[in-house]
């Protein structure tokens, strides 16, 4: 049969309400009248593929639509309990003679056994409604077991109730089935009277004026009733309108709609593999809520009661292959299941595509008021392939245990701060991706490890961040300076003293894994970048003598003279940079935090970041007489020439600290020219080059001699002569 394509311009992607009202036009259609209805999104629009023509749409649902039996008999305002409007509602259609309503009305005789059998004449406790959950599922029918699915799931211990209807069919004090089954008793006809003639029903013309505003578009006549978390446009309440309180209005096919299409969303009781043997509820597209991307709509997700992912599709798809769709509504990361929305936003860099998913729509449960909460929208993420979020998975295991930490009612401010902060960098990484975004990630874990380094409580619930690939590195790499003077520092090692990491915090290295140690020999109460790194560099002079003595001692020589070399080195551009001050100091030491938690052994031969000789324009000779002085490895002139080592003196970085230039080079020459390294400007005795260095230059100075520089070459073309001693006619010692 020939299709129609009906663009349902009254079922948009938002609010929610929308979104649930287009996925029950399509089930109802499907499952009542065309079963090879297909229904697809574009531009944010519901479509439909059909055999009906627009009008025959209206037609149906007035004239044949018959309402799924949505009841909750173990909420106290489902109408079973009392005679108040709700047990009104409740017996109008128990009592209808209405041809459409006979399943409701089936329903209903089935809820009255089990309350029967059970002996309930009155609200039930905790303990009755367990039982009536139970046997609601036993003895009615499969299109009101439909509904109790979407409502609620039965684990092990206790009922869990889905997000997506409240507490089980109820937000507060508004009872989501009673409303529908009044909503109903609105649009449909009474009956039909002697003469075969449709009884005329209070509304009628108001409810077709609903009916195809609810569907096409346009406006119409409201119902001064409660609509519930759907729709906070709404649900009135203060400030809603003119005047003090507004009213709470309602299209009542929009809210008859909106329950059928909720029941798409029905919850399953799944197991969790390598983490309890509980069983756990699982609804779908639905996780716990996260702080990430809600800017500053709330602090923390602690008064949100969950968040749900609604998936935007365009392909057209029928009512089973969507019905499959979210039954599998499994998002993994990994070999685990999403937890939050932080997880789930990662999840959504390769989830769906195959499926024709294009984006998802977030939502979160926020509370509002008593216990009432409101969907509020918190943006659109776009469905793509991007492996580079793969890269967190290095940081699942630490991430889950920090999580647990952060919750901790005992956990101070900065370590939750510290959390929230990793959740919104991960958050915008996945969204957007790109360098800067991950090293926004590496920065927060690196922020926070400098927390778990001050606190020996923390430090017993989470270990040290460790393990980040080799793929980290690279995927980082924003051309900065500060992260090529960060990465440099961050891959500092040495055989016998260890990572430079082991300078900034108590770590130390067992056979596989990082450990916290007990004694606290660290430079954490430096706040300042260029004194911390002045401090590592002068530790590790005295620990390199320490360790050369030894090594003469034993009659072997040191691997490396000064430990201080590293896997990535920067270039002279970045040295350039920093002496100069133009720079982002804090931002290096987080990045230098956040990369001393590489694997950087396992780095060792790959050459990170690009070099060329047009970087050496500027550099300072100063520098370069200096740095060649604090040289961590041997020094070759030329290709065939003998290596040298200089021998490194601490005297030099304080004269520095002193800002006492002159002396630090005189020192500095000496060093090198006993080590058999003319400097040009020094060839006669008593003869020292003399330099002019800025304010900036002379601060920073001893700590740039930490960084690892990318070749001695490149020094030594600035300042060293190539020419023999004796061919230059011989130099004063």
């Amino acid at each position: 049969m020939l299709k129609e394509t009906l663009e349902l311009k009254g079922c948009q992607t938002e609010p929610f309400s929308n979104y649930l009202k287009s996925l029950g036009v399509l089930r109802l259609v499907a499952e009542q009248k065309d079963p090879g209805v297909r229904g697809y999104w574009k531009d944010d629009t519901f479509c439909l593929q059909t055999s009906f023509k627009e009008d025959e749409l209206l037609t149906f649902f007035r004239d044949e639509y018959k309402p799924t039996p949505i009841l909750d008999p173990w909420n106290g305002g489902s109408g079973f309990w009392d005679k108040t409007t709700a047990n009104d509602t409740l017996v109008k259609v128990a009592e209808s003679n209405i041809p459409r309503l006979a399943p409701y009305r089936e329903a209903i005789e089935g809820v009255w056994e089990v309350l029967k059998t059970l002996g309930l004449t009155k609200k039930p406790s905790k303990a009755e409604k367990l039982d009536i959950l139970r046997l609601c599922r036993n003895h009615l029918s499969d299109s009101a077991v439909e509904w109790l699915d979407t409502a609620y799931a039965l684990s092990s211990d206790k009922p869990r109730y889905a997000p997506i209807l409240g507490t089980g069919g109820n937000d507060g004090k508004l009872d989501f089935a009673n409303n529908f089954m009044q909503h109903v008793l609105r649009v449909i006809p009474e009956g039909i009277n002697d003469t075969g003639k449709v009884k005329s029903a209070n509304g009628q013309l108001q409810s077709i004026q609903q009916l195809k505003a609810a569907i096409y578009g346009g406006e119409a006549v409201l119902t001064d009733s409660a609509i519930g978390q759907f729709f906070p446009g709404g649900v009135g309440g203060p400030n809603g309108l003119q005047g003090f309180e507004a009213p709470s209005l309602v299209n009542s096919w929009d809210f008859i709609f909106m329950i059928e299409g909720a029941l798409f969303f029905c919850g399953s009781v799944s197991r969790r593999l390598k983490a309890s043997r509980q069983s756990t509820a699982a609804f779908p597209f639905t996780v716990a809520a996260s702080a990430a991307g809600w800017g500053t709509l709330v602090e923390s997700g602690e008064s949100a009661r969950a968040e749900i992912w609604l998936p935007i599709w365009k392909n057209p798809a029928a009512k089973d292959e969507l019905s499959r769709l979210f039954a599998e509504a499994r998002a993994e990361i990994g070999r685990r299941q999403v937890q939050d929305g932080t997880d789930f936003v990662r999840a959504t860099a390769n989830l769906g595509i195959d499926r024709g998913i294009t984006h998802f729509y977030r939502y979160g449960f926020l509370r509002r008021s008593g216990k009432a909460h409101l969907t509020v929208p918190l943006g659109r993420v776009k469905v793509g392939e991007n492996k580079e979020v793969d890269l967190l998975q290095n940081i699942d295991t630490w991430l889950t245990r920090f999580r647990r930490l952060a919750a901790n009612d005992e956990s101070t401010g900065s370590i939750k701060q510290a959390f929230r902060r990793i959740e919104q960098a991960i958050f915008a990484f996945c969204i957007q991706g790109g360098a800067r975004n991950l090293q926004n990630v590496l920065r927060a874990l690196g922020a926070a490890e400098q927390i778990l380094a001050k606190s020996k409580k923390a430090q017993e619930m989470v270990p040290p961040l460790q393990g980040l690939s080799w793929d980290w590195v690279k995927a980082c790499d924003d051309g900065s300076p500060e992260y090529r003077i960060a990465a440099a520092l961050g891959s500092i090692t040495h055989a016998e003293l260890g990572a430079i990491r082991c300078d900034l915090e108590p770590v130390t290295l067992g056979k596989k894994r990082w450990a916290w140690r007990t004694e606290n020999r660290n430079v954490l109460h430096e706040a300042d970048l260029c004194r911390i790194m002045e401090a590592i560099l002068k530790r590790r002079v005295i620990a390199g003598d320490k360790l050369n003595i030894e090594s003469q001692d034993g009659n072997r020589m040191p691997k490396s003279k000064l430990p201080i070399d590293g896997v990535a080195r920067a270039n002279s551009s970045d040295i350039i940079a920093f002496l100069s001050g133009r720079v982002d100091d804090a931002r290096i030491l987080e990045l230098l935090w956040g990369l001393c938690t590489v694997d950087w052994n396992k780095c060792r031969g790959k050459s990170p970041f690009p070099y060329s000789g047009e970087d050496e324009i500027g550099l300072s000779r100063l520098y370069a007489i200096c740095k060649l002085a604090f040289w961590p490895g041997e020094i070759r002139l030329s290709s065939d020439s003998e290596p040298i080592v200089v021998n490194t003196e601490k005297a030099i970085l304080n004269r520095l600290r002193l800002k006492d230039i002159d002396t630090a080079v005189r020192i500095a020459v000496r060093r090198l020219r006993s080590s058999g390294l003319r400097v040009i400007g020094s060839c006669h005795k008593g003869s020292f080059p003399q330099f002019i260095a800025g304010a900036e230059e002379r601060r920073r100075m001893g700590a740039a001699l930490l960084i690892p520089f990318i070749d001695s070459r490149v020094l030594t073309e600035m300042v060293i002569h190539k020419a023999k001693p004796k061919e230059m006619g011989g130099i004063a010692g």
